[in-house]
């Protein structure tokens, strides 16, 4: 019974991450704000999975809903720009380099 549910478990969140992609997807072009595509996309989501009789919580939907969007080229994190937060990481110092244990000298 528990591998059942579990198998259960998988497929509900496979479909959660699904579902959310293509509402992402769907409202590319909507003529609303981020903030209304984002709220639009969570209710549709949660809407789906109660018609199948799936049941997720509101966090855990918008949390997929906001996953799929940074997933998405959407973002334009798959274009050819560097990302600065990730060059600002890897220019910075690294001050654990300079740390000595206590009695050093």
């Amino acid at each position: 019974i528990k591998h059942a549910k579990t198998a259960q478990q998988q497929q509900a969140w496979q479909l959660l991450e699904q579902v959310s992609e293509t509402m992402v997807v769907s409202l590319v072009h909507a003529d609303m704000t981020g903030s209304q595509k984002f709220n639009q996309a969570s209710q549709q989501v949660q809407n789906y999975l109660t018609s199948k009789g799936i049941h997720i919580d509101t966090d855990t939907i918008q949390n997929a809903v906001q996953a799929a969007y940074e997933k998405s080229d959407l973002t334009g994190s798959n274009s050819n720009k560097p990302d600065p937060v990730l060059e600002a990481i890897e220019t910075a110092p690294n001050r654990a380099n300079d740390v000595q244990k206590v009695g050093d000298n």
